[in-house]
């Protein structure tokens, strides 16, 4: 067989960065958002979707608002 890929010197280290992951990811928060979209300039209703996101609340809305096409606008409501 060949060599392994990473040598380990120390048992404990791995257990630790193990753990450290797993911490890590049961502390991240996940929020639901009701995406609605609107047509600018009328306020026709067009559709509506869910989203899921990790990041915080001022962030996504800023990604949505620079992804929206011309003319179109969007609420956002976080679900509960």
């Amino acid at each position: 067989m060949g060599k392994p890929f990473i040598k380990l010197e120390n048992n404990y280290m791995l257990y630790a960065n193990i753990l450290l992951v797993s911490l890590q990811t049961k502390l991240m928060v996940v929020i639901k958002y009701l995406i609605k979209l609107w047509k600018y300039d009328s306020g026709v209703y067009i559709t509506s979707l869910e989203w899921e996101s990790d990041k915080k609340v001022e962030l996504f809305i800023s990604e949505v608002s620079k992804s929206l096409p011309s003319g179109i606008r969007a609420t956002i409501e976080e679900i509960c």
